[in-house]
């Protein structure tokens, strides 16, 4: 979670300012460090994984469910845009990056406890910020 966060966040940072060429945006010599971007290749690999492992048990039910295709496009355009990335400017494709952090929300969907811990704490924050 921490390293999406960081590659989410690193290239925010960029925008608007360095929208067009990315290439000159300070930040991205952070993101280039290489055990960022071992995770992001190890990340992907792990999500295609799953996503095949899907495909396989479910077969024709697996696009069915709405977190299955939301794990499928994550899948496609990260791959998308390591194949591309030198021919084209993917820079579109980089959004759906932060869609890898609403696959969090399925594991806390998946676990009752996670979920009612979740939801406490949301309606705690809630009580909280009208209190202040």
């Amino acid at each position: 979670i921490v390293v999406i966060i960081l590659e989410t966040d690193l290239e925010a940072l960029c925008f608007p300012e360095y929208a067009d060429n990315l290439d000159d945006c300070p930040w991205t010599d952070a993101k280039s460090a290489p055990w960022i971007k071992m995770a992001d290749y190890l990340l992907l690999a792990l999500y295609t994984v799953e996503a095949t492992a899907r495909i396989f048990v479910e077969r024709s039910r697996c696009l069915r469910s709405p977190w299955n295709c939301l794990d499928f496009c994550i899948v496609t355009t990260g791959w998308a845009s390591m194949v591309l990335k030198s021919k084209v400017n993917v820079a579109f494709l980089r959004f759906f990056r932060i869609a890898r952090l609403a696959r969090i929300m399925k594991v806390f969907l998946a676990f009752r406890e996670l979920y009612l811990l979740l939801l406490g704490l949301l309606t705690a924050m809630r009580a909280i910020m009208w209190g202040a």
